[in-house]
């Protein structure tokens, strides 16, 4: 009786300690959060979108002009399909630009909380043309909230190398298994500038979901 209930106290242990905390998490590990991560992970697949919205008016005027502009990639790593579409006052302006191009990300997670993070492709420049970029950064890991849940990582990097904004700032782990990684992440800023003549609103949304695989 004595071997039926430690195993059964074992057994407990294990389903409450490796429940699943992200929607794709497996439903049982042996593995902690913290073993789970560490680790090489290679970029399988994923999507990005990159969308801004410039909105220009009159002081007084209910009369808008509103630019959007949007920058898609759909990645099947090492390289993605990358499409530019714009649209003004709701109307598209040409044809959406399609093209290949590379995309490629490693990260790797150490124990003692530091990360190598290395972006092999290219990255849209300030005028807009595409740069060939091998980037490797460095920095610090940690969980959002260090509670038993886990849910969310922070990749601060410390190096200030270029390339590296892909993988840096917070990112909610929607997967974690041993050998599956997806991270998820949405940014939102909103600026505006008012001057006599004119008051300028830019919003720029950042979606992504990147699905890695660990290295063996």
């Amino acid at each position: 009786m004595r071997n039926i209930t430690l195993l059964f106290s074992l057994a407990t242990l294990v389903v409450l300690g490796g429940c699943r905390v992200g929607e794709e998490d497996p439903g049982l590990s042996f593995k902690s959060r913290d073993k789970r991560i560490e680790g090489t992970w290679e970029l399988t697949t994923g999507n990005m979108v990159i969308k801004n919205i410039t909105t220009n008016q009159a002081p007084g005027s209910t009369g808008k002009s509103v630019t959007e502009t949007t920058n898609s990639f759909k990645i099947i790593a090492p390289n993605a399909e990358y499409t530019y579409s714009q649209l003004v006052n709701g109307t598209k302006m040409g044809e959406d630009i399609t093209q290949d191009i590379a995309f490629d990300i490693l990260i790797t997670v150490e124990e003692g909380g530091s990360y190598t993070n290395t972006f092999t492709g290219k990255a849209i420049s300030a005028g807009g043309a595409f740069d060939d970029m091998e980037s490797t950064s460095t920095g610090v890991w940690s969980w959002i909230s260090n509670t038993k849940k886990k849910m969310g990582i922070n990749f601060t990097n410390t190096s200030g190398a270029e390339g590296s904004e892909y993988i840096n700032g917070e990112f909610f782990l929607k997967g974690l298994n041993d050998k599956e990684m997806i991270l998820v992440r949405e940014i939102r800023t909103v600026n505006t500038t008012t001057s006599s003549t004119a008051i300028q609103t830019i919003e720029d949304v950042v979606t992504m979901e990147f699905n890695f695989e660990k290295a063996e």
